[in-house]
């Protein structure tokens, strides 16, 4: 709250963080597959971009094949290429039993693909 935004509870379903980008982004968790489809469409569009930093020697394809599908979890990958795609800046935060809020990572992007400096 203190960093303007609010707190909302996410389903643990695997779609959290396209719930979490759903809700602060269109003010609707439950767009959520049509914003996983953007953001994997994005992925393969712009294949150079995101191939260099596959993990765990899984090929672009399967991955990508992969995060179509409801229920898998996204990442840093998705996290940056939704980013990519918006004039926002995003920020993954987490709280604990307490309530502390903490921020496992930010990625700031003024000048998403597709808009003008």
């Amino acid at each position: 709250r203190s960093r303007g935004g609010r707190i909302t509870r996410i389903p643990g379903d695997g779609n959290c963080l396209f719930h979490s980008l759903s809700d602060q982004l269109h003010g609707d968790p439950w767009r959520h597959a049509a914003l996983r489809a953007e953001v994997v469409d994005f992925m393969l569009a712009r294949r150079g971009d995101f191939e260099p930093f596959m993990e765990d020697d899984e090929p672009f394809e399967d991955y990508c094949a992969r995060m179509q599908q409801d229920g898998e979890w996204g990442g840093n990958q998705e996290l940056c290429a939704a980013a990519r795609q918006r004039p926002v800046s995003l920020q993954r935060l987490r709280s604990d039993t307490t309530g502390a809020t903490k921020t496992i990572n930010g990625i700031k992007n003024p000048n998403p693909i597709g808009t003008k400096q």
